[in-house]
């Protein structure tokens, strides 16, 4: 199994100038889409096939509204070659991805809601961070985000050294010791992102995913067998903010993109939790919008009033 493929794979698709956000789902009635939901893979987690984007879809699609899915090539692999440096810098590429989507449909204002698996999550927090540090330019991305799920992404900067450690040996067989003590020496920097993200006053919805069961992690030495255990349980995941719900489930980390796949007995609470911001995103964007000024307002009607003589 090559756990270094996307989970959520799908046919041949368009040659973009990288970074792009690539679609899952069909244009069929692209302009009428309500809401944008934008898939983070992890590094090194494994394929799920197709599945996967329209068990999600289907479940986003409330009664009346359109989900446009796509998935972000952040084209990390879990190797020699990997660091937390080459990990946060995808914050950035997601942000240029999502600014080039957006423009190149003339649309600023679709509710954003994120999927983020395991690292993918970090990836998600550290482009929020950069958005809300370039508001001016960014304004409408923040202003956009409305809810944010993270399955499996390590949250609490107490434990994230030993969180971290146990993440790259469930996730990968392929870094040497001396590889993996070098990335848990560095990775002072995902801690202190999750404070920045936590200090940004991001106002989402969060549901945090964590795992009730436990995982194989590679063995510390060559002649002991794998041990199995808990990497992202309730207090590592929980990042301790406002509008944040917490739920268990119980599948292995590198299974947490299967939670809509699985006849999982905590779905309920799931679907519960997602009532409320696609219940209302359309007015919760518009709460969020800056108001229009008088000037624009008297520029408006004067438009549409000329619009109006054209037809008439």
């Amino acid at each position: 199994m090559d756990l270094n493929v996307s989970p959520w794979n799908t046919r041949d698709h368009p040659v973009m100038d990288w970074p792009y956000l690539r679609k899952l789902t069909n244009d069929e009635g692209f302009d009428a889409t309500e809401i944008d939901l934008i898939f983070v893979p992890g590094c090194g987690t494994r394929s799920t096939g197709e599945r996967l984007p329209e068990k999600w879809q289907s479940t986003f699609s409330r009664p009346g509204a359109r989900v446009q899915a796509w998935t972000f090539e952040h084209r990390l692999r879990l190797d020699a070659r990997f660091s937390w440096k080459a990990l946060l810098a995808q914050g950035a590429l997601l942000l240029q991805a999502i600014r080039k989507q957006r423009n190149q449909h003339s649309e600023t204002r679709r509710p954003l809601f994120f999927v983020a698996h395991s690292l993918g999550g970090i990836v998600v927090k550290q482009a929020l961070v950069l958005a809300n540090q370039e508001h001016n330019l960014h304004q409408d991305i923040v202003t956009a985000t409305l809810g944010l799920i993270f399955l499996g992404t390590p949250h609490s900067p107490s434990t994230m050294h030993a969180k971290l450690t146990l993440i790259l040996k469930h996730l990968t067989s392929d870094l040497s010791r001396q590889s993996l003590a070098g990335l848990v020496a560095s990775s002072h920097s995902i801690a202190d992102l999750s404070t920045r993200f936590e200090d940004s006053g991001i106002r989402a919805a969060v549901l945090s995913v964590y795992e009730t069961t436990g995982s194989r992690c590679k063995a510390d030495k060559v002649f002991h067998r794998q041990r199995s255990i808990t990497i992202i349980d309730h207090g590592s995941a929980q990042l301790g903010i406002a509008h944040e719900f917490c739920l268990g489930v119980h599948l292995q980390h590198g299974d947490l993109v299967d939670v809509l796949c699985e006849q999982n007995v905590s779905i309920d609470d799931f679907h519960q939790w997602l009532r409320a911001p696609l219940g209302n995103a359309g007015q919760n964007m518009q709460a969020r919008l800056p108001p229009v000024s008088a000037k624009d307002a008297i520029l408006g009607m004067y438009l549409c009033e000329c619009c109006l003589r054209e037809i008439s």
